[in-house]
């Protein structure tokens, strides 16, 4: 026993916002370690400027630049789509808080994580950087210095200025480069010296070259070969069509769960000051709905309900809201989720690695496209696989963004005497995977409106 004066223990909260700027937190939710933050970085600012561009029904132009000054690696990403307001910025400021346009819709959108722009904000922090996150938009520089004290508690020094106007928006991030993970002994004069170190090493502009052949893909990487700028352009011209962030949604893509989580999230807007929907209204915005004779058909089953905020007193009404407006629409064809067309594939492949030819003179690659209806939701699978002339690489994307990790990693995959579980392991058993060595490529592309993750970092899917 210790004698003194008994302590009085205080009860301190530590905010939340510190999630984001914390390295154990931050993995945790981007499911990558802290050598893959920078391409945690890459990933979700290519993302987030090819919806950006797709809202605006253009065809995307995304300017990726990596480049090491000798201190920083500074990432660069610039879109042409329609620039971010101030008071989106104040928005993503807001850690207290988490704010999406994806996460209560369901729709085949890319990423999904819902706080990536957050999570960007805090890395160089985590990190130990504390240079600022500048974003030029609108004609405006917004300079974001961010710091977080032993006590969790986050500071957020936020700057702007006016800056020459030009489209879209301009994202620039530096975080320190990665540390090497071996040393080299060189003979000469100088001694040690250290192995360059390869930043952002996984190749996002081509990975997201593969599944958006809308897109034109501009990319430099002064550490890489060669150093000079390479683009990927547009292989589909305008009749080509993938889901838009802003195409309605179905109803038969939500089940009740997920129809409840909607309408809750307008309901807590509500609470904050925002506009109480009429249901009709909330009803024309699906797709099949827009007749105003439907949303009357289908408002007629909920005479209890007039605005969204009236769910509030009657949730059990949302399922008759959803069996009302799925019984007076269609459900959509898994066609129009889109499809990368199998000659894009091979020519990329022909492109980047080469394709081994056959006797007759035709190239060493197979495609295969399966879609399926989980009840009433749609899946699209794409494959693609081919003998290359120089070594290839395993690409993996889920709604037209590249992944960091097999999506089907925990799936039952079956084939004749063939059984695996996973993917990667699948084509192992088919000498079909690409380990850096052999002479393989291989795509996998998964499709759906409806995707759900078994992990916070959104890699693992949760598939029957």
């Amino acid at each position: 026993m210790i004698a003194g004066t008994a302590l009085h223990r205080e009860l301190f909260a530590t905010p939340r916002a510190s999630e984001f700027f914390e390295l154990r937190p931050l993995q945790a939710q981007t499911g990558q370690p802290a050598d893959k933050l920078d391409a945690v970085v890459v990933k979700e600012l290519m993302d987030n400027a090819l919806d950006a561009a797709e809202s605006v029904d253009g065809q995307p132009d995304i300017a990726l630049t990596i480049r090491d000054d000798g201190e920083r690696v500074v990432i660069t990403v610039t879109d042409n789509g329609p620039g971010m307001a101030p008071e989106l910025i104040d928005q993503v400021l807001n850690f207290s808080v988490l704010v999406s346009d994806k996460a209560a819709y369901r729709s085949p959108t890319r990423g999904l994580q819902g706080n990536a722009l957050k999570t960007i904000i805090g890395i160089p922090t985590a990190l130990g950087s504390h240079d600022p996150v500048v974003i030029d938009s609108l004609g405006i520089r917004h300079t974001i210095r961010a710091s977080i004290d032993p006590a969790g508690e986050v500071h957020i020094d936020h700057e702007q200025a006016e800056i020459e106007a030009t489209p879209g928006t301009t994202i620039t991030v530096r975080v320190p480069p990665r540390r090497p993970t071996r040393w080299d002994l060189i003979e000469g004069s100088f001694g040690l010296i250290r192995e360059p170190v390869q930043l952002a090493d996984e190749d996002w502009a081509r990975s997201f070259a593969l599944v958006n052949p809308h897109a034109q893909i501009r990319a430099l990487h002064n550490c890489a070969e060669p150093a000079e700028p390479v683009s990927y352009k547009p292989s589909v011209g305008d009749a080509w069509h993938k889901p838009l962030p802003t195409d309605p949604t179905s109803p038969h893509w939500y089940d009740t769960g997920a129809l409840e989580r909607l309408v809750f999230a307008h309901i807590n807007k509500i609470r904050r000051g925002g506009p109480d929907v009429p249901i009709g209204e909330f009803v024309r915005s699906f797709a099949g709905l827009s007749s105003t004779a439907k949303a009357k058909t289908v408002c007629a089953e909920l005479s209890a309900v007039g605005h969204l905020s009236d769910f509030e007193a009657h949730r059990e009404l949302v399922g008759v809201l959803l069996s009302a407006m799925q019984a007076n629409s269609r459900a959509p064809k898994p066609s129009v989720l889109g499809q990368v067309p199998e000659h894009h594939y091979q020519a990329c492949f022909a492109g980047w690695f080469g394709l081994v030819h056959r006797a007759d003179g035709t190239p060493r690659f197979w495609f295969k496209r399966a879609t399926i209806t989980d009840g009433t939701v749609p899946w699209v699978m794409e494959v693609a696989l081919a003998e290359t002339e120089r070594p290839g690489k395993l690409f993996y994307a889920v709604n037209y963004s590249p992944s960091f990790d097999d999506p089907l990693a925990r799936l039952a995959l079956a084939a004749g005497d063939l059984a695996s579980t996973g993917a990667a392991s699948f084509l192992r058993q088919l000498d079909a995977y690409p380990d850096g060595s052999n002479n393989r490529a291989a795509a996998i592309h998964l499709i759906s409106p409806a995707v759900s993750f078994l992990d916070k970092g959104k890699c693992t899917l949760a598939l029957r």
